[in-house]
């Protein structure tokens, strides 16, 4: 990251809860540049042990002076889990100040091919996580303090339903749902909960699953999918009005000002950091070839 254009002591004496980090991506930057700027803890919560300290390692170098990284092991799913996580990180650092929701589920399925126990799984993750993990950190944090901020990772997916998404789209279109209520049941607490959606970000495990159609309706593809990577392409950049995918550091940069005091008078708003990707390609998977083919193949066949 080059020379901040942010005060580097923005976030000094804040700790934030930050879960889903195990699979570094956008959350990892997200922790980094509130390391950067002087956060006294960052707590980074996940279900994998190993690949979450794995991370926190990554992290450490750019702690500033007086700051931490930590990883707590919990389900956002487990009401028990997430409390004991929420419970320690009060114990240690006395206080939390932001919470980012980020723990998530995703991949390309077509809705009859979907489960139930995998629509419910991915609502689970993300609405029902955002739900629990808002809900304890407020109960024994920010309800007490008369202060916090919340910060959920939402999508734009239910925007314009994007095909093969219904079980994703309808999380986060309940994730937004929730913003809105917090926002609104909170604000006398001087609780601020926000929105925070991405758009086509470069070198993340969505865009690598989300961007091959060869790995529809399989999770082991899909998996796949992810430790290859996406190249993506002149015609994909050219879609996105400001002409470039987003970054990580986008994405972390639009966090630290939700986090900061300089988005005081915000709340119940969503920001969108996508170059304007969503006024030109709501439904980004349309363009492409494979599967608009796809798409158009029941109209095509004959009965």
């Amino acid at each position: 990251m080059e020379k901040s254009i942010f005060n580097p002591e923005l976030l000094s004496g804040k700790v934030a809860f930050i879960t889903g980090g195990s699979n570094g991506g956008m959350l990892q930057d997200i922790a980094k540049i509130f390391l950067l700027h002087s956060a006294k803890g960052v707590v980074l919560v996940a279900r994998k042990k190993e690949k979450l300290q794995k991370v926190v390692d990554q992290l450490t170098p750019f702690a500033a002076k007086g700051s931490e990284c930590i990883g707590l092991t919990a389900d956002v799913r487990d009401t028990e889990s997430v409390h004991e996580a929420v419970s320690q990180t009060l114990e240690k650092f006395g206080t939390i100040d932001i919470l980012v929701n980020g723990a998530a589920g995703n991949f390309l399925c077509p809705a009859d091919m979907l489960s139930l126990k995998g629509f419910k799984t991915v609502l689970d993750i993300d609405s029902g996580g955002t739900f629990n993990a808002s809900k304890e950190v407020f109960s024994q944090a920010f309800k007490q303090q008369r202060s916090g901020v919340i910060i959920n990772i939402t999508a734009n997916l239910h925007y314009g339903g994007t095909p093969m998404m219904i079980h994703a789209g309808s999380a986060k279109a309940a994730v937004d749902a929730t913003t809105k209520h917090l926002a609104v049941e909170w604000g006398p607490y001087g609780v601020r909960v926000m929105g925070l959606c991405p758009g086509f970000i470069d070198g993340t495990e969505g865009m690598a699953r989300l961007s091959d159609m060869d790995s529809i309706g399989d999770k082991k593809k899909a998996a796949q999918s992810r430790e290859k990577g996406v190249k993506t392409d002149d015609a994909m950049t050219d879609l996105v009005p400001l002409g470039r995918l987003g970054s990580g550091e986008d994405i972390a940069k639009g966090a630290l000002y939700l986090a900061s005091d300089a988005s005081s008078y915000l709340t119940g708003s969503i920001l969108m950091v996508d170059g304007g990707a969503t006024l030109t390609c709501p439904n980004f998977v349309m363009h492409s070839p494979k599967f608009v083919e796809m798409y158009a193949a029941p109209r095509k066949a004959k009965i």
